[in-house]
């Protein structure tokens, strides 16, 4: 693109062009009529196929086209629209339509925001570094945003690679921005726009001229709706509005009438009868209309909806020039119909709007000029129609002292407009506090109040400069709590403040103390401020509480407090603060397991250790006893000093051998190898369960799974799935070849990671042994550490303290496997990791329109990296912790959680036993394992993400059962699975699954079979697949003796608590 020159250089260049092409703008600008009036008139049939000839008789145009997408979409639909953009793309458009296409396609999609359209295109333009006049080129096709002031050259200069048709709608547009916003270029552009409207035939000229200084005649239309919306008599025409602005007053009279979705002028009668609510529905409205206004901007209607949008958007102010212009220069009938003249009255309409709006309005001087009379005041308006162009009036004036007044009478109608400038009215003449009571009164009765205030200029002025104003005044953080909820969560900390500073003020510390202060406020106003702002998440920025402990405790008192002031809502209290106990469990739980995973069966070590090592230990005893030691005391006190000093001489590992030692070195390292490798109890078992399978290759694909940049293998050839979500996502902005390969490049991807996963898990988070050379657990023991309990052990030295020396010796060779555990994960495994990543991003950038996938990657890249140091947390020595007493309910709901950290989507609701059994002591180990081990089985086969899940239980003759049902969808619930199931089955009957997972502790299924000790007679396991029922079940019972903790003397029922 050209650079740009002088604005008046500019302006003369694009206005010469335009002179020379008259006759083509001529035909523009009948086609767009004619596609104007097919829209208002709901014949979008016609309006399509107006736009489908236009190049005929135009040429090829932006604005066209644009145009004929918007329509399509609001018309025929999704896939319609996509088809036509990819057919400009065919027919051999230039790069820069193709790319235009392509993002007017993306902004006319039904779940793409104004806000977040223009978000990603803004992004994309910094990326580029896009400046100049392309960025203002790309803006103003993109965004129809126009160039702030004194850039406007930079725009017209990026017409000159426009056609003229293109260039003209730039000029009128700018021009239309400049001139209502009394810009210092406006007398240039009015200059610019006389001389086109001495040559061309466009309504649009003449209304730009009226904005100006200067002052034109202006065709009459009907003005009937108009009227009757603000007139006392106010009878309601029966005929088809003329006009966007008639469709405005129609709509508001008798609501939409259209009533068809894929008509264009049924979405804007929809949108236009909602705006002047306050409640989301206004909201809902107001983006409706701004959508279409953006999708429909290169047309005058799209500019008028963009302006009406902008002055009905939450918390904007009402009145505007720049608003005003844009409404009256984009349709035909405004001056009328705002100046509300009809055939028989036009001179008493005119004089009442010129006598409310005074002589600064452009729309009351141009209501003179339409009915070129003297004039005499007369009430011809309704009373709230007076108050709403009164206050327009003093708005317009800038008059403070009138607005206080004229606002105040409008908000006492309950009009939005009156509301917002009333409240706005208060701040500018200093009566802050007026405003915040008033506000607060109004959100109180009326949420949704939030969409129509003016909140962010009163929380300036109430909380200026980091201070509070009103500390005393429980109107201040209820004001914040309402911004909080209805509008953004920008001022939450300051929710807290707030909310502490008000405490404080009423002379208490807590919150739960407010009912003994002398004064605190309305009792309404202190219910909502006790049960929605002081909750934990406001409260945990007070300074009051140290510990989330105290933060719990707080609500809980709170819940009580409230509870006993309303009968109404005592249940929902005391179920919350019930809820709050829960949660606490279930924290402290989840804590628990998360040291757990390095771990042993210490009970099921002894148990063996005492049959198989107990009768070899007394014989050892006896043969020291007999003058055959291990070590004397000569060793003894060298080993002493050896500790002290750290300098360990080669003679401490000389000790003559003899059978007394051959047998201690034995019985040591039978231990310490059975507290490695025994198959049920031993820490290789623990890493299998909680983190070789599933466990890890959960956490570590979780990020990349949840940016659908992972697939998983199928389960019948193997190979890696098809990445629909992507293919689908990209299938408009990156040509199928393109895809196709990079299709592979994903697949690629997703088996590198399962096999850095399979690699780490495999050959590194193992215990050494010869099979497994590279494992870093490393339990081998050095001769100092087995001759150093020999120092130990007497003959007073029973075999339970001898045992719990050898595991204590375990744990210190774990711990120092630990440390090199973790430092594998934060460099080689993160490294890895974070190169494979690297790969990826780096060849999508090849390709453009593989952006939005590369942005993804990034993502899941980071959260790839945080998940790499949560499994860095778990290489820790477990840690004494207290043994909790939880309800089957809660062990449900920690399983739950465990399942969710590694699957952030699964989402199931699960109903619960509503009797719940007492609770369990020493259960949460095993129950989590076991619920783990089945929510993953439902999230993995039941195709569906938010499934149904019942568990029933029951505790008879200390026997507890359970049973857990699920949901399984139509296209999972198939004979192949159930085939899947019946083979798990027999595999668990026959016993062949213990062959699987003597090392590994296998996956799904068996590994549940493992977890409740099938083998075992006293234990119960069966589960099947209902295909006719749609539903899944597993039934397991366990012996109540197991849910003890160690050393407990109580009975097997007492463990039941």
């Amino acid at each position: 693109m050209l650079q740009p020159v002088a604005l008046g250089r500019e302006l003369e260049w694009i206005v010469a062009r335009i002179l020379r092409n008259v006759a083509l703008i001529e035909r523009h600008l009948d086609a767009a009529e004619k596609v104007r009036a097919a829209i208002l008139r709901a014949d979008t049939a016609l309006a399509l196929q107006l736009l489908k000839d236009a190049p005929q008789s135009v040429g090829y145009t932006l604005a066209n086209t644009s145009l004929q997408i918007a329509l399509t979409q609001v018309v025929s639909g999704l896939e319609a629209q996509k088809d036509l953009a990819a057919s400009i793309r065919r027919d051999g458009a230039s790069p820069i339509l193709q790319f235009l296409s392509f993002h007017w396609s993306v902004r006319a999609e039904d779940n793409m925001s104004p806000i977040s359209f223009a978000a990603d295109v803004r992004r994309r333009l910094d990326s580029a570094s896009a400046g100049g006049t392309l960025r203002a080129s790309l803006e103003f096709q993109l965004l129809s945003q126009v160039p702030t002031i004194g850039n406007e050259n930079e725009l017209l200069a990026s017409c000159n690679s426009d056609t003229v048709i293109d260039a003209y709608e730039v000029l009128v547009t700018l021009a239309t921005a400049v001139i209502a916003q009394a810009r210092p270029s406006s007398l240039q552009f009015i200059s610019a726009i006389r001389r086109l409207s001495e040559n061309i035939n466009d309504a649009r000229l003449l209304r730009l001229l009226v904005l100006g200084p200067g002052s034109v005649r202006s065709p009459f239309a009907s003005i009937d709706y108009r009227s009757a919306a603000l007139s006392r008599d106010g009878s309601m025409p029966i005929h088809t509005p003329d006009g966007l602005e008639e469709v405005f007053a129609a709509a508001n009279l008798r609501g939409a009438t259209v009533g068809k979705d894929v008509e264009v002028l049924g979405r804007i009668e929809v949108a236009l009868s909602g705006l002047r609510g306050i409640d989301n529905t206004a909201v809902i409205a107001s983006q409706s209309l701004a959508k279409l206004g953006l999708m429909f901007s290169h047309s005058p209607i799209g500019q008028w909806m963009t302006a009406v949008a902008s002055a009905y958007a939450p918390r904007q102010v009402p009145f505007s020039a720049f608003n005003d212009g844009q409404r009256f220069v984009n349709d035909t009938s405004v001056l009328e119909a705002l100046s509300v003249l009809d055939a028989d009255g036009r001179t008493k309409y005119a004089s009442q709007i010129a006598d409310h709006f005074g002589s600064i309005s452009p729309i009351a001087e141009a209501a003179k000029i339409v009915s070129d009379v003297a004039y005499t005041p007369t009430n011809i308006l309704t009373e709230k129609a007076a108050a709403y162009l009164g206050l327009w009036g003093a708005v317009l004036a800038k008059s403070k002292s009138e607005i206080l007044a004229r606002s105040e009478a409008a908000a006492g109608q309950g009009q939005r407009e009156g509301v917002y400038h009333y409240v706005l009215a208060l701040l500018q003449q200093g009566h802050t506090e007026d405003a915040l009571r008033y506000a607060v009164s109004l959100l109180f009765k009326e949420p949704s109040y939030a969409t129509v205030l003016p909140l962010d200029n009163l929380i300036g002025a109430v909380y200026p400069d980091d201070t509070n104003l009103f500390p005393h005044l429980i109107e201040t953080p209820l004001l914040f709590w309402f911004y909080s909820e209805h509008v953004s969560a920008a001022h939450l900390s300051y929710l807290s403040y707030t909310a502490e500073d008000y405490v404080a003020a009423m002379g208490v510390r807590r919150p739960s103390e407010l009912v003994d202060a002398a004064t605190v406020g309305p009792p309404a106003y202190i219910g909502l401020f006790l049960s929605e702002v002081c909750r934990q998440q406001t409260m945990r920025l007070f300074t009051v509480f140290a510990t989330a402990r105290e933060l719990e405790d707080e609500r809980i008192a709170i819940c009580q407090l409230l509870a006993r002031r309303d009968e109404s809502v005592r249940d929902a209290f005391e179920n919350e603060a019930r809820s709050i106990v829960t949660s606490r469990l279930v924290q402290e739980a989840l804590k628990q397991l998360q040291a757990s995973k390095m771990s042993i069966d210490q009970e099921g070590i002894l148990s063996w250790a005492r049959r198989r090592l107990g009768e070899d230990f007394v014989r050892y005893k006896a043969l020291a006893a007999g003058g055959l030691a291990v070590v004397d005391e000569a060793y003894r006190e060298a080993l002493f000093d050896a500790l002290k000093s750290g300098e360990f001489p080669a003679s401490l590992y000389d000790v003559p051998e003899n059978e007394a030692s051959a047998l201690f070195n034995s019985l040591v390292k039978r231990l310490v190898d059975r507290c490695a490798f025994d198959p049920e109890h031993g820490l290789d078992c623990y890493l299998s369960l909680r983190i070789r399978h599933g466990t890890m290759s959960g956490l570590l694909r979780s990020a990349a799974e949840h940016e659908k940049v992972v697939t998983r293998r199928t389960s019948d050839t193997g190979t890696y799935r098809t990445n629909t979500y992507w293919a689908a996502a990209l299938s408009e902005s990156v040509a199928p070849d393109t895809w196709s390969l990079f299709e592979d490049r994903l697949a690629a991807f997703s088996m590198s990671f399962d096999e850095l996963i399979a690699e780490f898990t495999n050959k590194y988070i193992q215990v050494l042994r010869d099979e497994k050379p590279d494992a870093l657990f490393d339990v081998r023991l050095n001769p100092i550490s087995i001759f150093a309990i020999a120092t130990e052990v007497n003959q007073d030295t029973t075999f339970e303290v001898f045992a719990h020396k050898c595991i204590d010796l375990f744990w210190g060779r774990v711990g120092n496997s630990l440390q090199d555990l973790k430092r594998f994960v934060r460099t080689k495994m993160r490294d890895q990791f974070v190169k494979l990543f690297e790969r990826l991003e780096q060849d999508t950038r090849t390709e453009i329109g593989l952006a939005p996938l590369s942005d993804a990657i990034i993502r899941a890249r980071v959260g790839t990296e945080a998940a790499l140091d949560r499994v860095s947390g778990w290489f820790e020595l477990p840690a004494p912790s207290t043994v909790l007493k939880l309800t089957l309910n809660e062990l449900v709901a920690v399983g739950l959680e465990v399942t969710q950290r590694f699957h952030h989507d699964f989402k199931p609701t699960v109903q619960m036993p509503l009797t719940d059994i007492p609770p369990l002591t020493g259960a949460l180990q095993l129950f989590s394992d076991i619920f783990f081990v089945i929510f993953e089985n439902v999230y993995t086969h039941c195709g569906s993400t938010t499934p149904n899940i019942t568990i029933s239980a029951d505790l008879q003759n200390n026997r507890l059962s359970v049973l857990v049902e699920n949901s399984v969808e139509d296209a999972s619930c198939n004979e192949a699975l159930k085939q899947r199931v019946d083979r798990a089955r027999e595999k668990i009957v026959s016993g062949a699954y213990l062959n699987d997972m003597t090392r590994e502790g296998g996956t799904g299924l068996p590994k549940l079979a493992k977890l409740v000790n099938y083998k075992n007679d006293a234990r119960f396991l069966d589960f099947a697949l209902d295909i006719d029922r749609k539903r899944f079940w597993i039934e397991f019972s366990l012996p109540t003796h197991l849910l003890e903790t160690p050393h407990r003397e109580e009975d097997d029922a007492a463990a039941l608590g």
